[in-house]
């Protein structure tokens, strides 16, 4: 009877410290997932914050765009309405230098540092100039051909080569097209 009382002691010991071990647990447990949701919370907050900064700055961005595209697009319009334009479009002869020198006049005053720009790439000769003149007008390669008295193939290869010229890497005439574009 005395073991049997000492076992149930003991027992009761051992039972008492699990659950007092158990409730050390969850009570560690508990801290830690508060602590843990604390911190997500506050990470949460962080992001949000930051989410909206970031909106605000891609509106801002998008409002630049939009203005800044509106300004291209008004440039863009005023050079196919331009009379030099509408007579480059119908011309089956090659151009002349008065108009050559029209299509110069209007694309500097419309593009001020646009020869400049052109100029730093290295592109020096005459038909190259004209050329990159002519794509900032927005011409196709078919048109350019038609002015320049070259075949479209020949205007093609040029635009490459001049990728070629100034960026050290095979491109596309369109590749070339882009560049000139975005001067």
């Amino acid at each position: 009877m005395l073991i049997k009382s000492q076992q149930t002691k003991f027992y009761t010991i051992i039972t008492i410290l699990c659950l007092i071990l158990g409730i050390a647990i969850s009570g560690v447990q508990l801290y830690r997932m508060r602590s843990e949701r604390m911190r997500l919370e506050r990470n949460n907050a962080l992001l949000e914050k930051y989410n909206n900064s970031l909106q605000s700055d891609l509106e801002m961005e998008r409002a630049k765009a939009t203005v800044s595209q509106s300004y291209a697009d008004s440039k863009i319009i005023q050079i196919r309405e331009s009379d030099i334009c509408q007579r480059l479009y119908k011309s089956v002869k090659p151009i002349n230098e008065a108009d050559m020198a029209e299509v110069t006049a209007l694309v500097n005053r419309l593009y001020p540092d646009f020869s400049t720009r052109l100029a730093k790439f290295g592109v020096v000769k005459d038909h190259e100039v004209r050329m990159c003149y002519l794509i900032k007008m927005g011409l196709k390669t078919s048109r350019l051909a038609i002015l320049l008295s070259r075949t479209d193939s020949a205007i093609s290869n040029g635009r490459m080569r001049l990728y070629k010229k100034v960026f050290g890497v095979e491109g596309k005439g369109e590749d070339w097209d882009k560049v000139i574009k975005s001067l």
